[in-house]
């Protein structure tokens, strides 16, 4: 059974810290819905808490409508640099 804790819960962020040209994963990070909490603080069977995978899917969809999105604009771009070259 998954252990119910902000470090697999949906409305945990992730802290990083940007180390020259890599950017790491640090072991703290804070709940973004009800609790202002912060490293160091990770509370365990919070009422907030569900599991990480919808983070993750939601997080998968923004991006994969975001590259869409992306793909249209330079298709766009492609045509009128096309079009300015007749």
């Amino acid at each position: 059974m998954e252990e119910k804790n902000c470090k697999n819960c949906r409305y945990f962020l992730q802290h990083y810290v940007k180390h020259k040209r890599y950017i790491l994963k640090v072991e703290c990070g804070h709940c973004l819905k009800r609790y202002r909490l912060k490293c160091g603080e990770c509370r365990k069977n919070c009422e907030s808490w569900e599991p990480i995978a919808i983070q993750k899917e939601e997080r998968r969809k923004s991006i994969k409508a975001l590259l869409r999105d992306m793909e249209k604009s330079l298709e766009d771009i492609k045509l009128i640099l096309q079009s300015d070259e007749d």
